[in-house]
């Protein structure tokens, strides 16, 4: 029966509500408790009225987890499936905004390649598509901005996160100016030179970067301090799994 009216029209006006999540609430506890070990991870970056962008925000875990904490998000997502779930998610929250694009290097146009509507996997890498779909999956041209664009129209964010499927560095040329906080994903070992990029780009933006490795999906640290470029390379070229690379300027 739930298989049957997750296809419906119905479901899909409704996924991801405010009535869906309440339902998500009480019968999967473990979403949740997910949701709230993020929280507390979160926490020592973020106060109350940080302006956050989230790049690549899917539909909407971390923006909820950044409003819980709340921040001001700015969401960037250019999939139409992930927009309209972002829509019925947050839409009485005040403090949540969406920009439907995708951001790269340059304003313009670009090829989004399609796993499927809404998925967690499409992307704007050919090599990622290559990887992880074929090369005659479904693809469609979606509008691009850049960061540095958002910055003009929202101001220079507390924190940005960019989850954007081994399209990170593209994002990061589009940025011509520190921001307090970055976080970005790393899928190692395969994406381990586009990895290496980002870092060295942050390095450029500003020399005072800070680096930090969140272990994957654990929510812990890899290590007790804070890195340098340096040592931050290093161990990126030693691992072999996915993790999250932060970096701070400050720390």
């Amino acid at each position: 029966m739930r298989k049957a009216f997750k296809k419906t029209a119905l479901y899909h006006h409704l996924e991801w509500s405010p009535l869906h999540r309440l339902f998500i609430s009480i019968n999967n506890s473990a979403y949740d408790a997910a949701q709230n070990t993020e929280m507390e991870f979160y926490r020592q970056f973020l106060r109350p009225k940080a302006l956050v962008f989230d790049i690549g925000a899917n539909n909407g875990s971390k923006s909820e987890v950044f409003l819980r904490l709340g921040a001001r998000v700015v969401a960037v997502e250019p999939d139409s499936r992930c927009c309209q779930l972002l829509r019925n998610r947050f839409v009485f929250q005040r403090r949540f905004g969406l920009v439907p694009n995708a951001a790269g290097r340059t304003s313009g146009k670009l090829e989004l390649f399609v796993d499927k509507p809404g998925s967690a996997y499409n992307t704007f890498s050919p090599k990622w598509r290559d990887l992880t779909h074929s090369r005659s999956c479904a693809s469609a041209y979606v509008d691009v901005t850049t960061v540095d664009v958002m910055i003009s129209d929202h101001g220079l964010p507390d924190f940005l996160k960019i989850d954007v499927e081994g399209f990170e560095y593209d994002v990061l040329l589009g940025l011509t100016m520190a921001v307090p906080i970055v976080s970005l994903e790393a899928n190692l070992p395969t994406f381990r030179e586009e990895a290496l990029h980002c870092l060295e780009r942050l390095f450029y933006l500003d020399a005072n970067y800070r680096f930090h490795i969140c272990e994957n999906l654990s929510w812990n640290w890899r290590d007790t301090a804070w890195m340098t470029a340096a040592e931050a390379k290093r161990v990126v070229s030693e691992r072999g799994e996915y993790c999250e690379i932060f970096a701070a300027i400050g720390v």
